[in-house]
């Protein structure tokens, strides 16, 4: 029995529609493709190409009467050549040399949307070519539909042969196009730096698409006319030129990395493999999508882009490369999100008691720190967690860094005392390996008791314990990697670290006085009165180092305050104790007393004092 099945233009679509892309990607569709005509797109009674006069002759299965020779193509200015605007360069001249010609409105139109055979470079390692968008658009821009293949590709032959005097190199310049629209919300998306937006192909695969761009052997991309960072050549020693008059320095994919490379190899087999990677390969071929990131270009509703590829001609080899280009689409790449959190804690009768912003360590205190890691993605598992200190962890009091096997804290490896829980299950312990995977929505607790520290008087006086550090993952696939910017992690410390010493001394005094004096000592949150005697100190501690605090005597009416100008360091009646870091926010106040001569007729007061802040050293 034989049975046919017809597959229609609906099942076709219903097939397409079957490729599934991970949660948090959202594909853009880009549309409206239109591409350089080829000469034979081109009908009789014109030009099948467009050449710059002195290469005019150099074709390749293409006669010299089809070719449009230019002169004046390029322009001398501002120290480099700028390509001249389609509508003032000569056609048909006999002039060799037109680099510096001032060519005034062409009688002798020439047109565009044809292959444009130009200057590989300026044939000077110091002028450098222009090129503007829109003089690009008069040679190149097309509103001729590309022909796509059932695979996504189209492909062109060269019409270039090599100089056979071995003078001139040369390219082939054409332009791609197309257009796509963005809603509010993908561009406040993108534009908070939430999500990625990089340029792939649709792919049969588990992931949907691959965030590569086939190409050779020169390409740039424009985006709503502006010249974008994708700028890349496939040769090792690369060219630079201006674009738009900002000076572009291509990059290369010769000696590029390959997470995939067979595959990746297939979707590019128009191009000779040729592709370019939308994020860095770096650490193991894992890379981050930013520095490929197009957010900074997009804009909401409407963009178009346009895609300037460039062919070299330069040896007889080119003859048998492939040249092509594959249909491309914009994917919106969701960022993972992650917090980091620290705890303090310390142990009370065998049990966990934790510091929080109203119970607060002081001076003095040994803390344990416990580290939570928070994937607060809806989309993503968090596969291989890292942290790493940066360049200004020289800031922290407590240093840190971990992955799936070690964990090294303040330079110590306690990989082995490390104990991690899941999602604040404490009665299932599992160790540092627990970083290899973080489900979205869960919480990694990282303890040990180990991971101890004692505050000391850079916590009081900022209030806090401090680490930092960037946290890098894997999302999606093993190769895409994230980082995140540096995190700054803190723990609440309580200021109140401060120390004041009072002492108080008589005048002639024979050390047999029973005397005692009332001092006050007073803040805007609080106060203390103290009874003290002639020669003993005594010590308010556990004060706020940002408060001021007024000392304030109550003088017998036989005694009286020695007023000498030996007692100074602070403002009559008055010490700050943030002034007094180099003494561990210690004050040293010293009150000197002496009977007076005649003790009738006066009253007890309160009085101000000068104080004498003592340098503990």
């Amino acid at each position: 029995m034989t049975v046919f099945v017809f597959i229609t233009y609906d099942n076709l679509q219903n097939i397409q529609a079957e490729r599934s892309l991970p949660l948090g990607v959202t594909e853009i569709e880009l549309t409206n493709w239109t591409k350089t005509r080829e000469p034979e797109e081109i009908g009789d009674g014109e030009k099948k190409m467009n050449s710059h006069s002195d290469r005019a002759e150099l074709n390749e299965g293409i006669s010299s009467e089809e070719v449009e020779s230019i002169d004046g193509l390029y322009k001398s200015g501002n120290g480099y050549l700028n390509l001249t605007n389609i509508n003032y360069v000569t056609s048909s001249s006999d002039k060799l040399d037109n680099v510096n010609e001032n060519v005034e409105q062409s009688t002798q139109k020439v047109t565009g949307n044809k292959v444009l055979r130009a200057f590989l470079n300026s044939g000077s390692s110091i002028q450098l070519i222009n090129y503007n968008i829109g003089d690009l658009y008069g040679y190149l821009k097309s509103d001729k539909p590309i022909n796509w293949n059932d695979e996504g590709k189209v492909t062109w032959n060269l019409h270039t042969c090599v100089d056979p005097k071995n003078k001139v190199n040369s390219v082939e310049l054409r332009m791609i196009s197309a257009s796509f629209n963005i809603t509010s919300e993908q561009i406040e998306l993108i534009q908070s730096g939430k999500a990625y937006a990089v340029l792939g192909v649709p792919a049969e695969n588990e992931y949907g698409f691959e965030p590569i761009m086939p190409y050779n052997d020169m390409v740039s991309v424009f985006l709503n006319g502006i010249a974008t960072n994708i700028n890349y050549e496939c040769r090792s020693v690369t060219q630079s030129c201006k674009l738009n008059k900002f000076t572009i320095n291509y990059k290369t994919t010769k000696s590029n990395d390959c997470w995939d490379k067979t595959y990746h190899q297939n979707l590019s087999s128009h191009t000779d493999g040729h592709h370019i990677h939308m994020d860095t390969l770096s650490g193991g071929n894992k890379g981050e999508l930013t520095p490929l990131d197009l957010r900074n270009w997009l804009r909401k509703d409407k963009n178009n882009i346009d895609i300037l590829i460039g062919n070299y001609i330069t040896n007889s080899n080119q003859k048998n490369i492939s040249c092509g280009f594959s249909k491309i689409n914009l994917y919106i790449i969701e960022k993972p999100k992650i917090d980091v959190t620290m705890k303090l804690y310390k142990y009370k009768n065998g049990q966990v008691v934790y510091f929080d912003e109203n119970y607060r360590p002081t001076k003095g205190d040994e803390v344990y720190v416990r580290i939570d890691i928070k994937n607060t993605s809806d989309n993503y598992t968090l596969k291989n967690i890292n942290f790493s200190k940066t360049g200004r962890s020289n800031q922290d009091n407590i240093t840190v860094q971990m992955s799936p096997d070690n964990f090294i804290y303040n330079g110590n490896n306690i990989t082995d005392d490390i104990r991690c829980y899941i999602n604040e299950d404490f009665k299932n312990k599992y160790k540092i390996d627990a970083l290899k995977s973080l489900q979205p929505k869960g919480v990694l607790t990282i303890m040990s008791d180990k991971m101890k520290y004692t505050v000391g008087d850079t916590n009081i006086k900022y209030k806090q314990i401090r680490l930092s550090g960037n946290i890098s993952v894997n999302y999606i696939r093993d190769e895409f990697k994230f980082i995140s910017a540096e995190k700054i992690i803190t723990a609440p410390i309580s200021d109140e670290g401060g120390i004041l010493e009072i002492k108080c001394s008589v005048e002639n005094d024979d050390g047999l006085s029973e005397e005692s004096f009332l001092i006050n000592v007073e803040s805007d949150k609080d106060f203390s009165n103290l009874s003290i005697k002639p020669g003993e100190t005594y010590m308010l501690k556990n004060l706020s180092i940002n408060d001021s605090y007024y000392i304030n005597l109550v003088v017998p009416q036989d005694y009286e305050i020695v007023d000498s100008e030996t007692y100074q360091g602070s403002s009559q009646n008055k010490i700050n104790l943030s002034q007094m870091e180099a003494q561990n926010y210690t004050g040293k106040i010293e009150i000197q007393l002496k009977k007076k001569n005649n003790p009738y007729f006066y009253k007890n007061k309160q009085r101000k004092i000068n104080i004498n802040v003592l340098d503990k050293s």
